[in-house]
């Protein structure tokens, strides 16, 4: 099953998935950043 999940973080959020990753036996494959993601200035802020 693939899942792709958007959500809003504080400043904790790499250390949060990772935790999350863990205890529920998931692979994140991929994180970013608001400032990482391509062109955020045209992505609105939640």
């Amino acid at each position: 099953m693939k899942m792709h999940t958007y959500l809003n973080f504080g400043d904790n959020y790499a250390q949060a998935f990772r935790f999350y990753e863990q205890h529920l036996g998931g692979k994140i494959v991929s994180m970013m950043t608001f400032g990482d993601m391509p062109e955020p200035r045209n992505v609105p802020r939640a």
